[in-house]
């Protein structure tokens, strides 16, 4: 089988600027949004009257989950300029941000109602977060220099990379890495230490900040909205 140069496999992930891109994508972002009315009846029965499609609703597009589009690294960026190389999607765009087609699903695993859907009600000592649907075949192919070639190496640079960032405070750097395997494919848990700080409603949002590769990763939560039986459940 003929392997495809990291070159070619990066002109054919189909990479768009910034403002292209979002703008054709807005009824992609709305479907992972949850923030519609039906996204949210589950809430409003118990969770032994949840069916399948609740669950899956609370799993993949509820407020504690997030689906995320990888931006391209701007040191590789650069680093194909000094190369003589260009990315004509990055032209006219002042801050050469480039979004990739590859969405990523940011999960908070610690908040109650994925526990509950999950069977699993006991609470973490941590925050935990999960990092599914990672394109392994993209990163490995990009793979170069101090780049992870494989699984272990990706989640060790997770580990170093990885903060929970909110306004005014110091970031949470995350603590531990663990690969699961379930939901048909793997996924990378993300521990953050709970603290003396533990985030609160009144710090208005948390983002969910890492690295995979040359692939930068941001995911931002509203707070006011992972409000479960009253409570904000992280």
């Amino acid at each position: 089988m003929r392997t495809r140069s990291p070159r070619r496999f990066v002109h054919r992930a189909m990479f768009h600027s910034r403002r292209h891109f979002l703008g054709a994508c807005s009824g992609v972002l709305t479907l992972f949004s949850g923030t519609g009315h039906a996204a949210d009846e589950w809430m409003s029965t118990h969770p032994e009257e949840w069916t399948p499609a609740d669950i899956q609703t609370i799993l993949n597009r509820s407020s504690w989950v997030k689906g995320v589009y990888p931006e391209l690294s701007p040191a590789w960026l650069h680093s194909l300029e000094k190369g003589g190389k260009r990315i004509v999607a990055a032209d006219g765009i002042r801050d050469k941000r480039i979004l990739t087609e590859f969405t990523v699903l940011v999960r908070w695993e610690s908040g109650l109602p994925i526990r509950l859907a999950r069977k699993s009600a006991d609470l973490p000592a941590h925050y935990l977060l999960s990092v599914s649907q990672i394109p392994l075949a993209f990163i490995t192919s990009m793979a170069g220099g101090a780049q992870p070639k494989d699984r272990e190496a990706l989640a060790q640079q997770m580990l170093q990379a990885s903060s929970l960032q909110r306004a005014g405070k110091d970031p949470i750097p995350a603590d531990h890495v663990a690969w699961t395997e379930s939901d048909f494919e793997p996924r990378l848990t993300i521990s953050f230490p709970r603290g003396d700080q533990p985030l609160e409603a009144s710090d208005g949002a948390v983002t969910f900040s890492s690295q995979m590769g040359y692939l930068l990763l941001r995911a931002s939560f509203p707070l006011r909205k992972m409000v479960y039986r009253g409570k904000l459940e992280l």
